[in-house]
């Protein structure tokens, strides 16, 4: 059976980092719990220079060969932290790592890569600025949870300009 790779989500380390860091741990989340279904594992041992670039069980194998080492420690640094951050990975003694029960499960679920409309993200800076945060939701995927947000802000805004007025007329309103 094909090892999981990351690859398979992103052909690039470019395009990997783009992706939100949910889909980024995940990925690698994959990826360790296909070569360590049950076995603990030691960060420091990936990271070593030939397993984790020309090993056939490296993490980085299918993206282009010059990328693979910046791979491999773009894997280990933030996604890495999101995998520990959020209960996925448990540190075990001597600093080995074994993936949680809550982290196979989600090792078990499909990654749905989203691919980023770079012109409604770039659009968003004509936005005005209490809405320009909301930046992450388009990253996401999430256009419904983005559009709920805007309306929620622009109707705070209203409730904040009401409250603030000194007209009774604006203030029963």
């Amino acid at each position: 059976m094909a090892r999981f790779t990351i690859a398979s989500v992103a052909p690039s380390l470019a395009e990997f980092r783009n992706l939100p860091q949910h889909v980024q741990g995940r990925a690698l989340l994959k990826a360790l719990a296909d070569r360590f279904p049950r076995d603990t594992f030691n960060r420091e041992n990936l990271l070593l220079e030939p397993y984790n670039t020309k090993d056939p069980e490296g993490f980085a194998l299918d993206l282009p060969e010059d990328e693979r080492h910046d791979a491999v420690k773009y894997l280990f640094g933030s996604p890495w932290r999101f995998l520990i951050n959020n209960g996925f990975i448990a540190v075990t003694k001597n600093d080995f790592c074994e993936i949680t029960p809550e982290g196979h499960v989600e090792a078990a679920d499909d990654i749905k890569a989203v691919r980023v409309d770079r012109t409604i993200v770039d659009a968003l800076r004509f936005l005005h600025p209490d809405l320009q945060g909301y930046e992450h939701y388009f990253r996401e995927g999430k256009l419904k949870e983005a559009v709920t947000a805007a309306f929620m802000r622009v109707e705070n805004r209203l409730n904040e300009i009401r409250d603030a007025s000194s007209s009774p007329a604006a203030k029963g309103v």
